[in-house]
């Protein structure tokens, strides 16, 4: 026999990379991301003797892929994200050598647009949400299309 653990619903559970709670509640998952936030930015801020190129290789294959992963399936604010996100961008600055207080405006832009390419969390979780719904879609179009043939 299998035991099943009771829980209240507005307590969250890990599940799949994300905190969720029945009820909705995104506290916990808010706390966790603020942790990791913390975390990360401790790193970065002592990694003054690494090579810009592996501090950017850091960022953008551990550092965005873990804060923006679970951002597809939570409804956390704009505000709530800036909390972990804003401390990080400036140690990663730091780290990549530029100044802290470079304008936000040229640091989110993207390389190809002359920017530095540090992607805000908040468009990022649009865009993901975004990709998977159109790629339900054209699945969706697709068992149409096969559904009509027969």
């Amino acid at each position: 026999p299998e035991i099943i653990d009771i829980k209240d619903p507005s307590e969250a559970h890990r599940t799949l990379g994300t905190h969720q709670s029945p009820s909705g509640d995104m506290t916990t998952q808010a706390m966790v991301l603020r942790k990791k936030g913390r975390t990360y930015t401790a790193k970065f801020s002592t990694l003054k003797k690494m090579s810009k190129y592996k501090v950017w290789t850091a960022y953008t294959s551990m550092l965005r892929p873990a804060l923006e992963y679970p951002l597809s399936t939570t409804t956390l604010s704009k505000r709530q994200i800036e909390l972990y996100h804003r401390p990080m961008v400036r140690a990663v600055l730091g780290a990549l050598g530029i100044n802290r207080r470079f304008p936000r405006t040229v640091a989110h832009c993207p390389t190809e647009l002359l920017g530095i390419g540090i992607s805000h969390p908040y468009s990022a979780r649009h865009q993901t949400s975004n990709r998977n719904g159109a790629s339900n879609a054209t699945r969706e179009r697709k068992w149409k299309t096969i559904q009509d043939r027969h």
